[in-house]
């Protein structure tokens, strides 16, 4: 593989700092001027409501936040020579993953509250407070070395990601929630403001 085909470590994951700015601050604003009854509103009887896809992403992130700040914590700088990131054989495949349409069975640690949630903006607000924090977290990573720091992954301590990875998938994660949260809105039946 030509050198010019891998990304620069710093590029790389100040484009995924990003993604995660825009669509949380994009996704935040639009949800909050939606009803009570639109935030809880379901399309089939088995399938998430936006507040409960938010609730969702808001109980993937408690579980992150922690690893991702103690790697942040304990993360070398990178050296200049070192600059290019890869993804690694099981961040590659959970990436290709998120990125595809096909459905996963959320981890239970993961899974929301099923039952109508009374105050949906709350969700809301937590969801774009806990996702800046996340891009925060990646900005504080430009000069660290993405490759060498790992960490585990919340819903099983056997899958190890480096932390280049572990942003990547979180990112990649929220980006396929918002777009289902955005596809229910525009489905028929969903309930007008």
């Amino acid at each position: 593989m030509a050198r010019q085909n891998i990304p620069d470590a710093g590029d790389w994951i100040n484009s995924l700092e990003g993604i995660m700015r825009e669509q949380v601050v994009e996704a935040a604003d639009r949800f909050l001027a939606l009803s009570v009854m639109q935030l809880n509103w379901r399309h089939q009887p088995d399938k998430w409501s936006i507040a409960e896809l938010l609730q969702h992403l808001n109980a993937a992130a408690d579980l992150y936040t922690p690893r991702l700040n103690k790697a942040v914590t304990r993360a070398r700088p990178v050296k200049s020579a070192q600059r290019a990131h890869r993804n690694g054989r099981m961040g590659q495949l959970f990436i290709r993953g998120l990125r595809s349409k096909k459905t996963f069975k959320s981890p239970k640690d993961f899974e929301p509250d099923l039952s109508n949630i009374a105050d949906p903006h709350a969700v809301v607000r937590d969801f774009r407070q806990k996702q800046l924090a996340i891009a925060e977290l990646m900005a504080k990573s430009q000069q660290l070395d993405l490759q060498r720091t790992r960490l585990s992954s919340p819903s099983n301590f056997l899958l190890r990601f480096n932390l280049g990875d572990a942003f990547a998938i979180h990112t990649y994660h929220v980006k396929r929630h918002l777009e289902q949260a955005q596809e229910r809105i525009q489905m028929s039946g969903f309930p007008p403001a």
